[in-house]
C-alpha cells in the first residue's frame, strides 16, 4: 500500500477546512493509501482553532495539528512557513508521497489516485498538479499555465483539457510530490514570498535543483474556491501573477543557477 503524508496549510475559515479534509480524506480513501494528515494552524482565529481540535479528535488516527506560531511570534499569515513546517514532517516519515493541499481546495473523489498514476508512468516528473474547476460557474479555475506564466481560466470545464502535459509552472494548490524529493531539505519554499509567489518557488525549485518535469494532469479534478489561503494584504502585496513570476524566477536564476 503507498503511503501518502498530506500537508494541509491553515488560516481561518473553518468552515472551508471541514469540507477540504473531509474531501481529502475521501480521495485518499478511494485510492487505497495509508494517509497521514499534517494539519498547520499558521495564526487563525480561535473559532478556526476550538474546530481544529475537534477536527483533530474526529480524525485521530490519520491527523497531526501543528501550528506556526511555536516557531515565529509574526501574527501575518504565511502560506510558505506553514508549507516548511508539514514538508520538515516528510523527513522523518515514511510517506511515498507528500500532497500539499491548501483549504480552498476540495480534491474530487478520483483525483488522488489519478495523480499518482502519473507520477508512477512518468518517473522523470517531480510534481503533478490537478485540473482545478469552479462547479458553480462551470468554469475552469485554473487548468495550465499559459504565455507569462499566467494562469489559464474561465472555460467551460467540459472543454478544459483533459490530457497529461508538461507545464512551465504549477498552482501549489493540491501538488503532489515523491517523496524521494520532499524529503530533501532543499525542498522547500522560501517563506519571504507568503502567496502567489509560493507557487513559482516550489515549482522551479523542483525544476532546477532535482531536474525534474512538471506535471499537468487533466484527469485529476479538484475543486478550488479561490483567496482563502491568505491575507488580502499577501493578495495585494504584488501587481500581478506575472510580476510575481518574473520576481521568483530571477531570484532563482541569482541563488541558484
Amino acid at each position: 500500500m503507498k503511503r501518502v503524508l498530506v500537508g494541509i496549510p491553515v488560516h481561518n475559515h473553518l468552515e472551508s477546512v471541514k469540507k477540504c479534509i473531509e474531501s481529502v480524506v475521501a480521495s485518499c480513501e478511494c485510492a487505497e493509501v495509508d494517509y497521514t494528515l499534517i494539519v498547520v494552524d499558521d495564526h487563525s482565529d480561535s473559532e478556526t482553532l476550538k474546530g481544529l481540535i475537534e477536527l483533530n479528535n474526529t480524525y485521530f488516527i490519520h491527523m497531526v495539528l501543528l501550528h506556526t506560531r511555536l516557531r515565529t511570534q509574526n501574527p501575518a499569515p504565511n502560506l510558505g512557513l506553514a508549507m516548511n513546517i508539514a514538508l520538515e514532517c516528510m523527513e522523518a516519515s515514511q510517506a511515498d508521497y507528500y500532497w500539499n493541499v491548501e483549504t480552498d481546495v476540495y480534491p474530487q473523489r478520483t483525483c488522488l489516485a489519478e495523480l499518482i498514476y502519473a507520477l508512477e508512468q512518468q518517473p522523470e516528473v517531480g510534481m503533478a498538479c490537478p485540473l482545478f474547476i469552479d462547479p458553480e460557474k462551470k468554469k475552469t479555475r485554473h487548468v495550465f499555465p499559459g504565455p507569462e506564466g499566467i494562469a489559464l481560466a474561465g472555460q467551460p470545464i467540459e472543454v478544459a483539457p483533459q490530457d497529461t502535459r508538461y507545464v512551465p509552472w504549477h498552482h501549489a494548490g493540491a501538488n503532489i510530490v515523491p517523496g524521494e524529493i520532499a524529503k530533501d531539505p532543499r525542498c522547500r519554499v522560501d517563506e519571504s514570498f507568503k502567496l502567489w509567489c509560493c507557487d513559482f518557488d516550489w515549482a522551479w525549485c523542483v525544476e532546477d535543483i532535482f531536474e525534474k518535469k512538471l506535471l499537468y494532469v487533466g484527469k485529476a479534478q479538484a475543486v478550488h474556491v479561490g483567496c482563502m489561503s491568505s491575507s488580502k494584504v499577501d493578495r495585494d502585496s504584488f501587481e500581478s501573477e506575472t510580476e510575481a513570476n518574473r520576481r521568483v524566477r530571477e531570484k532563482w536564476h541569482r541563488e541558484h543557477l
